[in-house]
C-alpha cells in the first residue's frame, strides 16, 4: 500500500468498530463442526475408492476421472488467486453502506504529514482542543535532527493558531546558524507545509460535505498537490 494513510472522521464510538474491530468466520454447528467432520470423513472415502477403481476403469472412465482432477486444480487456483484483503475491503465497504471517500495524493511525506494536522483538527481556524498536531508530525517524521525539530516547531504554531491565512516563513533570525544545505532543506519542507495547506483550503468544504461524492483529476497547485476523490 506504499505510503497511503488512511483518515476516518467521526464520532469515537463509529470509529472504533472500524479501528479496533477483526474479521471473524461464523460457521453453524460449532463448536464441534461436525458437518465438516463428515465431509472430510466423505472425501477421504472417495480418494479411497479412486484409488481402488480407476486402474479398472475403462479408458473413458480414467479420461473423465482425470478431467475432473484437472477443474479441481483449476478451481482451487481461482480461489488461491483472490486476494484476501480485497475480500475483506468489499465486505467493509458493504457493511458501511459505500462510505463517502476522498483521495489526495501530495508530493511527499511531509506535506502529507500537513494535510493531516489539518483534516484531524478540523480546519486551519478550528484546531481542536484535544487534538495535538505536534505528536502527529513527530509519528509521520521522527527525524531527531534541527532542522526537522525547527520545521515541527514552525508548523505547530501555525497549526494551533486561529488565524486564517497562516505564514511558514522564518526570519534571518530563526535561520542563524544553519549551513546553507541546511537553510535549503528547511525552506524546501516549509514549502511543503505551504502547498498542503494551499490544496487544503481548496478542498476543505468539499472535506466537510458528507454529502460530497466524486471521482475526477482537480488542478495541481504549483504542481505539488494532487487530489483524487
Amino acid at each position: 500500500m506504499r505510503n497511503d494513510v488512511v483518515i476516518i472522521r467521526g464520532a469515537e464510538k463509529d470509529i472504533n468498530p472500524i479501528t479496533k474491530g477483526q474479521f471473524a468466520l461464523k460457521m453453524n454447528g460449532g463448536p464441534e463442526y461436525r458437518r465438516i467432520g463428515l465431509c472430510s470423513l466423505l472425501l477421504l472415502a472417495q480418494f479411497l475408492l479412486q484409488l481402488l477403481f480407476i486402474p479398472q476403469a475403462s479408458t473413458f472412465g480414467q479420461i473423465m476421472f482425470m478431467s475432473s482432477v484437472a477443474a479441481s486444480w483449476t478451481y482451487n487456483s481461482f480461489l488461491s488467486s483472490l486476494e484476501p484483503e480485497k475480500i475483506q475491503l468489499n465486505i467493509l465497504w458493504k457493511a458501511l453502506d459505500n462510505p463517502r471517500l476522498l483521495k489526495f495524493e501530495l508530493k511527499n511525506r511531509a506535506a502529507q504529514a500537513v494535510f493531516a494536522c489539518l483534516v484531524l483538527g478540523n480546519g486551519p481556524q478550528r484546531p481542536s482542543v484535544d487534538f495535538k498536531p505536534k505528536k502527529v508530525l513527530q509519528r509521520f517524521l521522527s527525524n531527531d535532527t534541527r532542522v526537522w525539530n525547527v520545521w515541527r516547531d514552525k508548523v505547530t504554531e501555525q497549526l494551533e493558531n486561529n488565524k486564517k491565512e497562516k505564514s511558514f516563513n522564518l526570519s534571518s533570525r530563526d535561520l542563524e546558524g544553519f549551513a546553507v544545505h541546511e537553510r535549503a532543506l528547511l525552506e524546501s519542507l516549509l514549502q511543503d507545509a505551504r502547498d498542503a495547506y494551499t490544496g487544503y483550503q481548496e478542498w476543505v468544504y468539499k472535506i466537510s460535505d458528507n454529502s460530497y461524492i466524486s471521482e475526477k483529476q482537480v488542478r495541481r497547485p504549483d504542481s505539488v498537490v494532487q487530489s483524487r476523490v
